[in-house]
């Protein structure tokens, strides 16, 4: 894991865990997008999967390291259009039936698992409630709470925190991220880099000032100008997220007012994924914003 940035506590227990053999049948891991989950559980598995490790590190020169990336021993899902449906899981369940071949383990990782639906869930958890002895499964998970309790309970739970304005710095190889930028990040290299790759950031600010207005007319200015975009339809959900990261560090200020304004803001957000009318989304939210603001 030498190259991947952040979490070295984690990084540290989980080398120890492995190095001590004590590895898990299921692990959840868990925190916000662009922050390393899924480079960790890739790492993971191949100290699992490595045949000569040391101190619980992977050799990068074994049988299992060297075809690491096309291991009959490893298994790796990830949603497609946004959902990870149960055929998936049935192809899971029918890889972890099969005993390894090159290593002494195999390990399934499952990418941003709370994608699941109900089906794919259910089905995991008969793996769960009784896993092969030489398989792992590492979940990634961005939202816990879509998660069943069930699950949660099988899984050994590793919390990752945002990375460091300094990690993001050199994930992204650019010193010239200021502190204002890495507000809006939420701590994700993955967030900064949108941000970076992005021409609305100052639409995305404008909006922030505007939200904190008791003057309808001035909120009306900032909610015109997201319309006026003609690309709107595209970056409406990044500049939610966007926008939604940045309030957060603000809770500090107004609790109540900023975690209703986040809530007013991702109940839109849904409305606008459902296909909601989206100028009729947008002017809804602005009045409600308006409204908490006068309080």
């Amino acid at each position: 894991m030498n190259n991947i940035y952040g979490n070295t506590d984690i990084r540290n227990k989980l080398f120890k865990s492995v190095e001590n053999g004590i590895i898990g049948h299921a692990y959840m891991f868990c925190g916000i997008e662009g922050i390393g989950k899924f480079e960790y559980a890739k790492e993971l598995a191949k100290s699992i999967l490595c045949l000569n490790r040391t101190d619980g590190r992977a050799c990068d020169t074994c049988e299992s390291c060297m075809v690491f990336n096309s291991s009959p021993d490893l298994f790796v899902i990830e949603p497609e259009d946004s959902i990870i449906k149960v055929d998936k899981i049935r192809q899971l369940i029918d890889k972890v039936s099969f005993k390894p071949t090159v290593s002494e383990k195999s390990v399934c990782i499952i990418r941003d698992a709370d994608s699941m639906n109900e089906s794919s869930q259910n089905a995991l958890l008969k793996v769960l409630e009784e896993p092969p002895q030489y398989a792992t499964i590492i979940l990634t998970v961005q939202n816990p709470g879509r998660i069943i309790n069930t699950i949660h309970s099988r899984c050994t739970k590793v919390n990752f925190n945002s990375l460091s304005l300094e990690d993001i710095k050199s994930i992204l190889n650019n010193n010239e991220i200021d502190s204002e930028l890495y507000e809006y990040s939420c701590g994700s290299a993955g967030k900064m880099q949108k941000i970076l790759d992005s021409s609305y950031i100052n639409l995305i600010k404008d909006l922030e000032e505007a939200i904190f207005k008791t003057n309808l007319l001035e909120m009306n200015d900032a909610i015109s100008k997201i319309k006026s975009q003609s690309n709107i339809k595209e970056i409406i959900e990044d500049v939610f997220e966007l926008l939604i990261a940045k309030l957060k560090t603000r809770l500090e200020d107004n609790p109540l007012l900023i975690a209703n304004q986040i809530e007013t803001i991702e109940e839109t957000r849904n409305n606008i994924s459902r296909n909601a009318n989206l100028d009729t989304a947008l002017d809804y939210m602005m009045v409600k914003l308006w409204e908490q603001n006068k309080r």
